[in-house]
């Protein structure tokens, strides 16, 4: 019966041991949950945020392609304008542009008495 008694504390001993790692470690698993929640929490108090950024991005977005084709728009029209009335300089004084009929005016001979060329 000695023996068997001996066997039996340390398996009583090693049963002790066993339960206090299991209470370890039910002890982190309730730590660890515990931050899983906060972290959900969290998460759950961002995602509004997160929601209102984005919507604010997709109305930059919109808003932006709005002002492209605006900007392009401006741009023919600048285009035309600067067809109408010609570059500066000698290359500008086209019979058709604005830049031209100035020219004309002021390297008249009537005007000025003499031409100015080109």
């Amino acid at each position: 019966a000695a023996p068997l008694s001996a066997q039996a504390e340390e398996i009583l001993t090693a049963a002790r041991s066993i339960d206090g790692t299991v209470s370890s470690i039910l002890g982190n698993a309730g730590s660890i949950n515990g931050t899983v929640r906060s972290i959900r929490g969290n998460l759950g108090a961002l995602q509004p945020v997160v929601v209102s950024i984005n919507n604010g991005v997709e109305r930059i977005n919109r808003q932006a392609d709005e002002a492209i084709v605006l900007v392009r728009r401006i741009k023919v029209n600048l285009d035309n304008v600067f067809t109408e009335v010609g570059g500066a300089g000698p290359g500008g004084h086209g019979d058709k542009t604005i830049h031209g009929h100035a020219n004309s005016i002021v390297c008249s001979s009537a005007v000025n008495g003499a031409s100015c060329g080109t």
